[in-house]
């Protein structure tokens, strides 16, 4: 079982842990957890970068994460690289970060 948001891509007959059957409070604390895992791959910013200030940074991490020298060293090495950008990051950020409330009493609770 794999506990993430998408299937890797070296193990797509393993399934993930949101694909399988359990009740619906299972699913809210996998979902936490999926959220959480992604951001600890994910580079972000403080709120509130000025949106000039963001836009430069951003381009220069998609530019410096996309550089075909590095891909080359990247699959020589036999490491993964797989980084979110822009939007879709702060998409990530806002759903782990703005989570309901029962949802934290469920996760603090399956934690104990």
């Amino acid at each position: 079982m794999q506990v993430a948001a998408k299937r890797h891509k070296d193990l797509q007959d393993v399934p993930l842990a949101s694909e399988l059957p359990m009740p619906a409070q299972g699913k809210k604390i996998i979902a936490i957890i999926n959220s959480m895992a992604e951001l600890g791959r994910l580079t972000a910013g403080p709120p509130k970068i000025p949106r000039e200030r963001l836009q430069v940074l951003q381009d220069a991490y998609k530019k410096s994460l996309t550089d075909p020298e590095l891909l080359k060293e990247i699959e020589r090495s036999g490491m993964d690289l797989d980084p979110g950008f822009g939007e879709d990051v702060a998409k990530k950020v806002r759903e782990a970060v703005n989570q309901p409330g029962e949802n934290i009493t469920l996760l603090k609770k399956s934690l104990r």
